[in-house]
This record gives structure tokens, C-alpha cells and sequence, in this order.
């Protein structure tokens, strides 16, 4: 389950929307410093090889935060506790995912009209305010969001499908 090009650290940094271990960041800190990352050419490299490890490192992180709050590791997993955990990521992750998009709502409220339509009606205050924000359902983020919801409903089913295949073989 673990790869060896992955890293783990507890800390995690956000570099202009790039997650990545701490640890990473250290090691490209220290490649410049020490002459090793000298160019742009060399840096757009090696932030691309920071995030081609992404998968790895998030695994390895939940690998160890998994065996320090359940106290097993993920390896020593049946197929029946792989399905019950899976199904649970399903359930809190959709849950997440559910609330943003009711905070994103928020965005569309009648409160949220304040300055549209100023010269007019408010039927000019609505039509305003749909020209420049668009409908909540129309919006990119929250369609995005609904896609995350269903792509991570069908990967965990099929997950639980692969894991029940492989428990049976």
C-alpha cells in the first residue's frame, strides 16, 4: 500500500494553492539554497514533481493519521472493515461536500442582491443580479461540487466492488 517516493509529515503547507508536506517544501528550500533548483525551468520541474507526488504523500498521511486514531493499519484491513471504512469516508465526505454547496447558496439569497439593481424594480434587482452571478444551480462551483458528490459516490462503490472482488478471489 505504501509507495517509496512518498512522504510524510504531519505538516502540511498551502504554497500559492499547492498542498504539500512540509517536508517538501523544506527540500526545495534547501535544492535552491544550495544551487541545485538554479533556474525557472528547474523550479517549474520540481514543483511539478511536488505535485505528481501529491497522491502518495496525501496515502502515506492517511496511512499513519489511520493507525493513530483507529490504532490498526490500513494494510492489516479485512475486506469487510475496508467496505465499513469506505462506506464511511462516502457518508462524511458527502456530507462535507453538501454543506459547502448550502453555504455556497448563501451567495444567491435575497440578502445578497443588495446594490443590483439600483435604478429599477425588483424585477430589475433579480434580473441584475442573475446577469452578473447567474443561478445557483447554473454556477460553475456548484456544479463542480455536485459532480464531487456523484465521482466520489462512484469511487467509493467502486472501491467496496473492487475489495469485495479481491476478498473472493
Amino acid at each position: 500500500m505504501s509507495n517509496p517516493d512518498a512522504v510524510y509529515d504531519s505538516e502540511w503547507v498551502d504554497i500559492a494553492g499547492q498542498l504539500m508536506p512540509k517536508k517538501r517544501l523544506a527540500d526545495l528550500e534547501d535544492a535552491i539554497e544550495a544551487g541545485k533548483v538554479d533556474s525557472v525551468e528547474a523550479l517549474s520541474t520540481r514543483t511539478k514533481t511536488i505535485h505528481e507526488c501529491y497522491q502518495a504523500d496525501e496515502w502515506a498521511w492517511v496511512c499513519r493519521a489511520y493507525e493513530q486514531v483507529f490504532g490498526e493499519k490500513l494494510e492489516a484491513l479485512d475486506a469487510a472493515k475496508l467496505c465499513q471504512v469506505a462506506a464511511a469516508l462516502g457518508k462524511v465526505r458527502t456530507k462535507f461536500l453538501n454543506l459547502v454547496a448550502a453555504d455556497a447558496k448563501k451567495e444567491f439569497s435575497e440578502l445578497s442582491h443588495i446594490g443590483f439593481g439600483q435604478d429599477g424594480n425588483q424585477e430589475d434587482v433579480a434580473a441584475d443580479f442573475r446577469a452578473v452571478r447567474g443561478t445557483y444551480e447554473e454556477n460553475p462551483f456548484v456544479q463542480e461540487i455536485r459532480q464531487n458528490i456523484e465521482r466520489l459516490q462512484q469511487r467509493v462503490e467502486g472501491m467496496r466492488a473492487e475489495i469485495k472482488n479481491e476478498g473472493s478471489k
